[in-house]
């Protein structure tokens, strides 16, 4: 997905790490990095699974500051088809040193439905995965005033090594492109270009994602 939280997330026996990269923007005259890794306890699908996730939030600073994420989620609909997930999360609910909000203290709620749309091709089945979710703080279109955003998500794997997508953050316009080097291999490479109107707090950035 292109930034934004889905309803699906990690269970028992999930964990990964992510090394991120970011141009310069409203909150910062550098480029800049991050690293999260995370892990989930539960099963989603027989009962609830909790997703739990670390950010390192500048690697610049190493060690300086750090944010904590935190989500709970459900599959309520799961055939050979499709599957729908939804999640109540909580971004940034804790955090240390300075400036190591990054974003708001963020409660959220969302939903996310994945479609297989050429489901009798087992190599690239090519799912459609649909997102709509409601939230404060960074989710909201202001983040100096009250009240609630909306956020939504589509995304499509139009290939077994490619994926697109594009997302309403709450606060801008982004766009995503993912690359597999091997689908046997859960590496990720993702390429962000986030808030294409430079509508947010943290302006157009350009971010490089690696995650394992």
């Amino acid at each position: 997905n292109a930034g934004t939280p889905v309803g699906f997330g990690l269970e028992t026996g999930d964990a990964f790490i992510g090394i991120f990269g970011s141009t310069a923007g409203r909150l910062r005259d550098t480029v800049d990095g991050s690293i999260s890794m995370g892990t989930g306890l539960g099963d989603a699908s027989k009962y609830l699974a909790v997703e739990g996730v670390f950010n390192i939030n500048s690697i610049r600073n190493f060690g300086s500051n750090g944010s904590f994420d935190l989500k709970v989620h459900r599959i309520v609909y799961e055939d050979f088809y499709r599957q729908v997930g939804v999640a109540v999360g909580w971004t940034n609910f804790a955090n240390y040193g300075t400036n190591a909000g990054g974003t708001p203290s963020s409660v959220y709620g969302a939903a996310t439905i994945s479609q297989l749309t050429d489901p009798e091709n087992l190599d690239s089945p090519k799912p459609l995965i649909a997102t709509l979710g409601l939230g404060g703080g960074t989710y909201r279109k202001s983040t100096s005033n009250g009240g609630v955003g909306v956020f939504a998500n589509l995304g499509y794997q139009f290939a077994p090594q490619w994926g697109a997508s594009t997302a309403w953050s709450g606060q801008g316009l982004n766009f995503g492109l993912g690359f597999l080097p091997d689908p046997t291999v859960p590496l990720n490479i993702t390429l962000t270009y986030s808030d294409v109107t430079n509508n947010s707090d943290a302006g157009t950035q350009l971010i490089l994602g690696v995650s394992y």
